[in-house]
């Protein structure tokens, strides 16, 4: 079973895209794959030839009225079966003991949002150490500051 995720855009039609980006998504939205859709990317999972099929789909569909397109595509392949979109965050949750906060607060995507009351029940995570504001002390070669 593959993950793919891609990001494909027009560099020939200026800075805003999603008009590009809304078509890519209709034929993903459309082929019945499970997809996830991020602000950076789409994540597509099935066989190996159902997820590129999408791919070249979405490619085809642009290079129709864009004469330069950017893609780029990671590949993550594992024997087995599906379900990964969920079963990847599900093992990083359990080894955490607790939901993670995995969309935008007050935004739902395909029921995976967390409530606000899980979102409410998590504690600040304290800063990392190399985060923290530091006194610094310069010492030289040879020992003396």
């Amino acid at each position: 079973m593959v993950l793919l995720e891609f990001s494909m855009s027009p560099f020939d039609k200026g800075e805003s895209l999603g008009e590009y980006v809304a078509r890519s998504l209709d034929i993903v939205d459309r082929s019945g794959l499970p997809y996830r859709l991020t602000p950076m990317g789409t994540i597509v999972e099935g066989e190996w030839d159902e997820v590129m099929a999408v791919v070249t789909a979405c490619f085809e569909r642009m290079r129709q009225d864009c004469n330069r397109v950017s893609t780029s595509i990671r590949i993550d392949y594992r024997a087995g079966p599906g379900g990964r979109l969920a079963s990847k965050i599900a093992t990083v949750e359990g080894k955490l003991g607790r939901k993670l906060s995995t969309q935008p607060a007050g935004r739902a995507h395909h029921g995976c949002a967390a409530s606000a009351a899980n979102r409410a029940a998590h504690r600040p995570v304290p800063s990392p150490p190399w985060l923290l504001p530091s006194r610094t002390t310069m010492v030289r070669l040879d020992g003396s500051m």
